[in-house]
């Protein structure tokens, strides 16, 4: 073996490790997605908002270069149960503070790979949550906050529907306004 070729496949290795964090399972016992005592609404969006960012921030390059990974499937399913939470509290109608709303729109942007209908009902509850906001907000920077989200919602609605009707040949519904 040439001694070149061994250190080209030694260097690529090594960045390689470097770059996804090594072999640790750090992450396989992050912190738990939902607090293990149930607080009040706002005090369980805003911790489940904090461990979005948390594994945001730890997974986006993995995510990029490696998406099938552990530690990117983990980090989906705890997308998953936080969307699930939220869609209850939501459903419980415990989305009251301008707080609220902000932390329970930012969940509802996390959407599958696959385009299905359950994503754009998300979409348009995130909409309506950060449109509010817009609208009835009680300070300039939470109103200016809330358009800058409802128009990046809307386009990123507009992006689902035209690749949605892309792939099936049939345009996706247009869900009306409010509650879904």
């Amino acid at each position: 073996m040439n001694k070149t070729y061994f250190w080209s496949v030694w260097v690529v290795v090594t960045g390689m490790l470097f770059l996804t964090g090594g072999c640790r399972t750090s992450f396989l016992n992050a912190p738990a997605v939902l607090p293990t005592t149930r607080p009040t609404a706002s005090r369980e969006l805003g911790y489940m908002v904090s461990t979005d960012r948390t594994d945001s921030k730890q997974n986006m390059f993995r995510a990029f270069f490696f998406p099938r990974s552990k530690k990117v499937q983990a980090w989906i399913r705890r997308d998953e149960l936080r969307l699930k939470r939220v869609k209850e509290i939501y459903t419980a109608d415990s989305v009251r503070t301008e707080e609220d709303k902000w932390n329970a729109g930012i969940i509802f942007l996390h959407g599958g790979g696959a385009i299905t209908l359950e994503d754009t009902i998300n979409y348009r509850i995130a909409y309506t949550l950060f449109n509010d906001l817009a609208l009835n907000g009680s300070t300039s920077g939470i109103k200016s906050e809330g358009r800058f989200r409802r128009n990046q919602v809307e386009r990123r609605m507009d992006d689902l529907r035209r690749q949605y009707s892309l792939e099936t040949h049939n345009p996706i519904p247009v869900l009306p306004h409010g509650r879904n």
